[in-house]
Protein backbone atom coordinates (compact mmCIF):
# COMPACT_ATOMS: atom_id res chain seq x y z
CA UNK A 1 0.00 0.00 0.00
CA UNK A 2 2.47 3.09 -1.22
CA UNK A 3 1.53 6.47 -0.47
CA UNK A 4 3.73 9.58 0.36
CA UNK A 5 3.28 12.32 2.36
CA UNK A 6 4.82 16.01 2.73
CA UNK A 7 7.24 17.18 5.70
CA UNK A 8 4.16 17.82 7.93
CA UNK A 9 3.50 14.49 7.55
CA UNK A 10 0.09 14.88 5.57
CA UNK A 11 -0.62 12.65 2.65
CA UNK A 12 0.70 13.82 -0.57
CA UNK A 13 -0.89 11.18 -2.75
CA UNK A 14 -2.42 7.73 -1.99
CA UNK A 15 -2.94 4.59 -4.56
CA UNK A 16 -5.76 3.12 -5.21
CA UNK A 17 -4.83 -0.23 -3.74
CA UNK A 18 -4.33 1.95 -0.14
CA UNK A 19 -7.43 2.94 -0.13
CA UNK A 20 -9.59 -0.14 -1.00
CA UNK A 21 -8.64 -2.22 1.64
CA UNK A 22 -8.63 0.05 4.43
CA UNK A 23 -12.44 1.01 2.99
CA UNK A 24 -11.19 4.81 2.56
CA UNK A 25 -12.15 7.25 -0.54
CA UNK A 26 -8.96 8.36 -1.96
CA UNK A 27 -10.20 11.73 -2.09
CA UNK A 28 -11.11 11.73 1.43
CA UNK A 29 -7.18 10.82 1.76
CA UNK A 30 -5.32 13.74 0.80
CA UNK A 31 -3.69 16.41 3.51
CA UNK A 32 -4.52 13.70 6.18
CA UNK A 33 -1.96 11.68 8.64
CA UNK A 34 -1.82 8.46 6.59
CA UNK A 35 -2.91 6.67 9.75
CA UNK A 36 -6.71 8.40 9.18
CA UNK A 37 -6.29 6.35 6.77
CA UNK A 38 -4.98 3.25 7.78
CA UNK A 39 -5.98 3.27 11.69
CA UNK A 40 -8.32 5.87 13.01
CA UNK A 41 -6.04 7.88 15.08
CA UNK A 42 -8.01 7.63 18.20
CA UNK A 43 -6.35 3.95 18.46
CA UNK A 44 -3.03 5.50 18.11
CA UNK A 45 -0.50 8.39 17.72
CA UNK A 46 -0.62 9.91 13.90
CA UNK A 47 3.10 8.92 13.37
CA UNK A 48 5.00 6.17 15.12
CA UNK A 49 8.33 6.39 16.29
CA UNK A 50 9.79 5.25 12.85
CA UNK A 51 8.00 7.89 10.79
CA UNK A 52 8.81 10.78 13.13
CA UNK A 53 12.75 9.73 12.46
CA UNK A 54 12.00 9.35 8.73
CA UNK A 55 10.14 13.25 8.72
CA UNK A 56 13.14 14.76 11.02
CA UNK A 57 15.95 12.51 9.45
CA UNK A 58 19.25 15.00 8.70
CA UNK A 59 21.07 14.82 5.71
CA UNK A 60 23.40 11.64 5.71
CA UNK A 61 21.16 9.81 8.29
CA UNK A 62 20.13 6.09 8.24
CA UNK A 63 16.95 5.14 6.71
CA UNK A 64 14.73 3.79 9.67
CA UNK A 65 13.60 0.22 10.52
CA UNK A 66 10.59 -0.68 9.25
CA UNK A 67 7.56 -0.09 11.73
CA UNK A 68 4.61 -2.26 13.15
CA UNK A 69 1.05 -0.75 13.60
CA UNK A 70 -2.47 -2.21 15.17
CA UNK A 71 -6.26 -1.01 15.10
CA UNK A 72 -9.05 -1.10 13.37
CA UNK A 73 -9.98 0.49 9.65
CA UNK A 74 -13.58 1.71 8.16
CA UNK A 75 -13.25 -1.42 5.77
CA UNK A 76 -13.50 -3.87 8.86
CA UNK A 77 -15.11 -2.31 11.93
CA UNK A 78 -14.32 -3.82 15.09
CA UNK A 79 -11.38 -6.22 13.87
CA UNK A 80 -7.70 -5.52 14.95
CA UNK A 81 -5.17 -5.46 11.67
CA UNK A 82 -1.79 -4.76 11.80
CA UNK A 83 0.04 -3.44 9.14
CA UNK A 84 4.18 -3.12 8.74
CA UNK A 85 5.81 0.09 7.51
CA UNK A 86 8.38 0.96 5.97
CA UNK A 87 8.64 5.26 6.19
CA UNK A 88 12.17 6.64 4.07
CA UNK A 89 12.78 10.17 3.24
CA UNK A 90 12.45 11.41 0.05
CA UNK A 91 15.43 14.39 -0.63
CA UNK A 92 16.02 17.00 -2.81
CA UNK A 93 18.94 17.12 -5.57
CA UNK A 94 20.39 19.44 -2.54
CA UNK A 95 19.57 17.00 0.02
CA UNK A 96 16.83 18.50 1.79
CA UNK A 97 14.06 16.45 2.96
CA UNK A 98 11.03 17.71 0.82
CA UNK A 99 8.66 14.45 1.54
CA UNK A 100 8.73 10.62 3.14
CA UNK A 101 7.45 7.64 0.77
CA UNK A 102 5.48 4.91 2.86
CA UNK A 103 4.92 1.72 1.75
CA UNK A 104 2.31 -0.26 4.21
CA UNK A 105 1.73 -3.72 3.90
CA UNK A 106 -0.81 -6.06 6.03
CA UNK A 107 0.17 -8.47 8.21
CA UNK A 108 -2.66 -9.34 10.11
CA UNK A 109 -2.21 -13.46 9.76
CA UNK A 110 1.26 -13.63 9.84
CA UNK A 111 1.19 -11.47 13.30
CA UNK A 112 -1.39 -13.74 14.39
CA UNK A 113 0.39 -16.95 13.78
CA UNK A 114 3.34 -15.67 15.30
CA UNK A 115 1.96 -14.47 18.81
CA UNK A 116 -0.16 -17.64 18.45
CA UNK A 117 3.67 -20.08 18.47
CA UNK A 118 4.76 -17.45 20.96
CA UNK A 119 2.09 -18.28 23.41
CA UNK A 120 2.30 -22.14 23.09
CA UNK A 121 6.15 -21.67 23.77
CA UNK A 122 5.54 -20.10 26.61
CA UNK A 123 2.98 -22.47 28.24
CA UNK A 124 5.37 -25.03 26.92
CA UNK A 125 8.36 -23.53 28.83
CA UNK A 126 6.13 -22.87 31.78
CA UNK A 127 5.60 -27.25 31.94
CA UNK A 128 8.95 -27.72 30.89
CA UNK A 129 10.02 -26.05 34.27
CA UNK A 130 7.44 -27.95 36.70
CA UNK A 131 8.78 -31.11 35.49
CA UNK A 132 10.59 -32.82 38.09
CA UNK A 133 13.27 -34.38 35.40
CA UNK A 134 15.75 -32.68 33.37
CA UNK A 135 14.72 -31.37 29.90
CA UNK A 136 16.38 -30.14 26.93
CA UNK A 137 15.48 -28.61 23.10
CA UNK A 138 18.07 -29.36 21.03
CA UNK A 139 18.81 -29.69 17.20
CA UNK A 140 20.51 -32.28 14.81
CA UNK A 141 23.55 -30.83 15.53
CA UNK A 142 23.52 -31.83 19.58
CA UNK A 143 23.07 -28.05 19.96
CA UNK A 144 20.66 -26.55 22.97
CA UNK A 145 18.54 -24.64 22.73
CA UNK A 146 16.89 -24.42 25.67
CA UNK A 147 17.20 -26.31 29.32
CA UNK A 148 15.18 -26.59 32.32
CA UNK A 149 16.34 -25.13 36.01
CA UNK A 150 16.38 -28.82 36.69
CA UNK A 151 19.08 -29.18 34.19
CA UNK A 152 20.55 -26.91 35.45
CA UNK A 153 20.49 -28.06 39.11
CA UNK A 154 21.77 -31.31 38.13
CA UNK A 155 24.71 -29.89 36.83
CA UNK A 156 25.51 -26.65 38.97
CA UNK A 157 25.95 -24.29 35.76
CA UNK A 158 24.17 -21.76 34.94
CA UNK A 159 21.55 -22.18 31.78
CA UNK A 160 23.95 -20.17 29.36
CA UNK A 161 26.19 -22.54 30.12
CA UNK A 162 24.53 -25.64 28.93
CA UNK A 163 23.55 -24.15 25.67
CA UNK A 164 24.89 -24.74 22.53
CA UNK A 165 27.53 -27.73 22.59
CA UNK A 166 27.98 -26.28 26.31
CA UNK A 167 26.33 -29.50 27.87
CA UNK A 168 29.32 -31.90 26.49
CA UNK A 169 32.05 -30.19 28.30
CA UNK A 170 30.21 -32.50 31.70
CA UNK A 171 30.32 -35.89 29.75
CA UNK A 172 32.78 -38.43 30.56
CA UNK A 173 35.56 -38.67 28.20
CA UNK A 174 35.06 -42.32 27.94
CA UNK A 175 31.58 -41.77 26.83
CA UNK A 176 31.72 -39.26 24.12
CA UNK A 177 32.29 -40.81 21.53
CA UNK A 178 29.89 -43.84 21.74
CA UNK A 179 27.18 -40.71 22.91
CA UNK A 180 27.77 -39.05 19.74
CA UNK A 181 27.57 -42.31 18.11
CA UNK A 182 24.46 -43.12 19.01
CA UNK A 183 23.14 -39.78 18.72
CA UNK A 184 24.19 -40.23 14.42
CA UNK A 185 22.36 -43.68 14.58
CA UNK A 186 19.23 -41.94 16.01
CA UNK A 187 19.21 -39.42 13.69
CA UNK A 188 20.18 -41.77 10.19
CA UNK A 189 17.64 -44.39 11.01
CA UNK A 190 15.11 -41.71 12.10
CA UNK A 191 14.18 -43.29 15.22
CA UNK A 192 14.05 -42.10 19.49
CA UNK A 193 17.89 -40.87 20.51
CA UNK A 194 18.78 -43.08 23.51
CA UNK A 195 21.73 -43.68 25.52
CA UNK A 196 23.17 -43.89 28.90
CA UNK A 197 26.88 -42.02 30.03
CA UNK A 198 28.16 -40.51 32.59
CA UNK A 199 27.87 -36.28 33.53
CA UNK A 200 29.39 -34.56 35.79
CA UNK A 201 26.86 -33.63 38.48
CA UNK A 202 27.21 -30.15 40.59
CA UNK A 203 29.63 -31.42 42.81
CA UNK A 204 31.93 -33.03 40.63
CA UNK A 205 31.04 -36.46 40.62
CA UNK A 206 30.17 -38.30 37.38
CA UNK A 207 26.76 -39.81 37.80
CA UNK A 208 24.66 -42.14 35.47
CA UNK A 209 22.40 -40.67 32.76
CA UNK A 210 19.51 -42.10 31.00
CA UNK A 211 19.22 -39.57 27.84
CA UNK A 212 16.36 -39.86 25.71
CA UNK A 213 14.68 -37.30 22.64
CA UNK A 214 12.93 -37.38 19.89
CA UNK A 215 12.02 -34.81 16.69
CA UNK A 216 9.24 -32.83 16.45
CA UNK A 217 7.31 -33.19 13.26
CA UNK A 218 5.89 -30.41 13.05
CA UNK A 219 8.58 -27.92 14.02
CA UNK A 220 10.49 -29.84 10.96
CA UNK A 221 7.18 -28.76 8.99
CA UNK A 222 7.66 -25.03 9.84
CA UNK A 223 11.20 -25.35 8.56
CA UNK A 224 12.81 -25.86 12.17
CA UNK A 225 14.92 -28.36 13.42
CA UNK A 226 14.23 -29.62 16.80
CA UNK A 227 14.05 -32.26 19.30
CA UNK A 228 13.44 -32.27 22.49
CA UNK A 229 14.25 -35.16 25.13
CA UNK A 230 14.62 -35.60 29.06
CA UNK A 231 17.50 -36.66 30.96
CA UNK A 232 17.21 -39.43 33.92
CA UNK A 233 19.76 -40.04 36.66
CA UNK A 234 20.06 -43.86 36.77
CA UNK A 235 23.51 -43.72 38.51
CA UNK A 236 21.88 -45.86 41.71
CA UNK A 237 20.19 -48.40 39.48
CA UNK A 238 23.16 -48.57 37.71
CA UNK A 239 25.93 -48.86 40.62
CA UNK A 240 22.96 -51.78 42.26
CA UNK A 241 23.55 -53.46 38.86
CA UNK A 242 27.27 -53.64 39.15
CA UNK A 243 27.37 -54.67 42.19
CA UNK A 244 25.12 -57.84 41.65
CA UNK A 245 27.41 -58.70 38.94
CA UNK A 246 30.61 -58.57 40.96
CA UNK A 247 29.01 -60.30 44.03
CA UNK A 248 27.89 -63.25 41.60
CA UNK A 249 31.29 -63.46 39.71
CA UNK A 250 32.90 -63.80 43.45
CA UNK A 251 30.16 -66.50 44.17
CA UNK A 252 31.72 -68.37 41.10
CA UNK A 253 35.11 -67.79 42.05
CA UNK A 254 34.31 -69.28 45.26
CA UNK A 255 32.23 -71.89 44.59
CA UNK A 256 34.81 -73.25 42.09
CA UNK A 257 37.84 -73.19 44.24
CA UNK A 258 36.15 -74.82 47.84
CA UNK A 259 35.01 -77.92 45.66
CA UNK A 260 31.67 -77.36 47.17
CA UNK A 261 28.24 -78.01 44.42
CA UNK A 262 24.82 -75.97 44.35
CA UNK A 263 21.87 -77.14 42.31
CA UNK A 264 18.62 -76.32 42.32
CA UNK A 265 14.92 -78.28 42.02
CA UNK A 266 12.52 -77.96 40.02
CA UNK A 267 9.65 -78.54 41.99
CA UNK A 268 6.67 -78.36 39.10
CA UNK A 269 9.22 -80.62 36.24
CA UNK A 270 10.68 -82.80 39.24
CA UNK A 271 14.16 -81.64 37.32
CA UNK A 272 17.46 -81.31 39.66
CA UNK A 273 19.64 -78.90 37.92
CA UNK A 274 23.44 -79.04 39.25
Amino acid sequence: LPFRLIARGSNLGVRARTAIPTGTLIRNTHGQSNHAVIIPPKKTPAVPPAGAAALGAAHGAADPPPAGRRGETPAAPGVVRTWRENWLPVRSATGEITSVAVSAEEVTSQKAAEEALERSEAQFRTLAEAIPGMLFITNSRGENSYVNETFAIFSGRPKEKLLGKGWTDLLHPDDRERTWLAWNQAKAEERPYEVEYRWRSHNGDYRWIAARAVKIPAAESEGRDMWVGTCIDVHGTKVAEQELRESEARVRVATEHAEVGFWDVDLVNDVLIW
